[in-house]
């Protein structure tokens, strides 16, 4: 338990920084001095976050209560059809929540970002890191696509049966 806010921080950190460092190239002027050292603001961005996030984990999760009182974690409750939409609406409206608050403290009273514009820095640092896995999600799923619409795939469950009779 106590390596949770560890595990926050690396995360939120490698995700702020593959995204300020692929759009580094790309739109450097738009991004200012985050540009030139993203991993500087990646990782202010994350310590000011954690506790963001562990507060936000204690209070609306009992399951975390209960973890840190008594060491073991209840399984969590089965959620089925729009009642597991709306957690994982709620639980990315909140990551980008705090992502937002923790950006505009770092831009307006810790590191200057330069001649950036703040409010297109904070949208990058709230929308990037949600985006940056489901676009590689989505990368992988036209891969996995592409692969099974060859001619020469065949799944294993529809191989012909000759080749396992010779035992």
């Amino acid at each position: 338990m106590l390596g949770l806010p560890l595990f926050v921080f690396a995360l939120d950190f490698v995700l702020l920084l593959v995204t300020y460092l692929v759009l580094a190239p790309i739109v450097p002027n738009r991004l200012g001095e985050v540009a030139v050292s993203p991993a500087r603001f990646a990782a202010w961005i994350s310590l000011v976050k954690v506790p963001m996030a562990l507060a936000y984990t204690l209070v609306l999760g009992w399951r975390g209560v209960m973890a840190l009182t008594t060491g073991e974690v209840p399984d969590p409750p089965v959620q089925k059809g729009w009642r597991r939409t709306l957690v994982k609406v709620r639980d990315w409206a909140a990551d980008a929540a705090w992502s937002v608050m923790a950006a505009l403290i770092v831009f307006d009273h810790v590191a200057d970002p330069g001649n950036a514009h703040v409010w297109q820095l904070v949208a990058v640092t709230a929308v990037g890191p949600f985006l940056l896995p489901k676009s590689v999600k989505g990368l992988f799923w036209s891969l996995r696509w592409w692969w099974r619409r060859r001619h020469t795939y065949h799944a294993r469950h529809t191989r012909p049966d000759e080749e396992f009779t010779n035992v």
